[in-house]
């Protein structure tokens, strides 16, 4: 039992400095990217557009729901007494359901 025990140590250890990116003997293949930071940013980036798409999937099968017919105006008045229409107040209803 003390073997496994230090040998689990050891493979944290050696991804602990894999991820510092200090280990003189990484098991890690390099991947096309100089450094961890740059493998980040590319994900982040890459989720944020997955993000980006899958709202305008959402905006336009809400769009397509209400079909062309009552594209026109709706009847709703904003606050300020102006009529919005329909994607205004689309974009609207999504903000609530998202901050729900």
């Amino acid at each position: 039992m003390p073997e496994v025990l230090w040998d689990i140590g050891k493979n944290c250890v050696l991804s602990l400095l894999d991820l510092v990116e200090n280990n003189p003997i990484s098991r890690v293949v390099p991947a096309g990217y100089s450094s961890l930071a740059l493998l980040h940013l590319e994900l982040v980036n890459s989720l944020e557009i997955e993000e980006e798409v899958k709202r305008e999937k959402k905006l336009k099968r809400v769009k397509s729901s209400f079909g062309e017919k009552k594209k026109k105006k709706v009847g709703k008045k904003s606050k300020k007494g102006k009529k919005r229409d329909d994607e205004e107040v689309l974009e609207e209803q999504l903000q609530r359901s998202r901050s729900a």
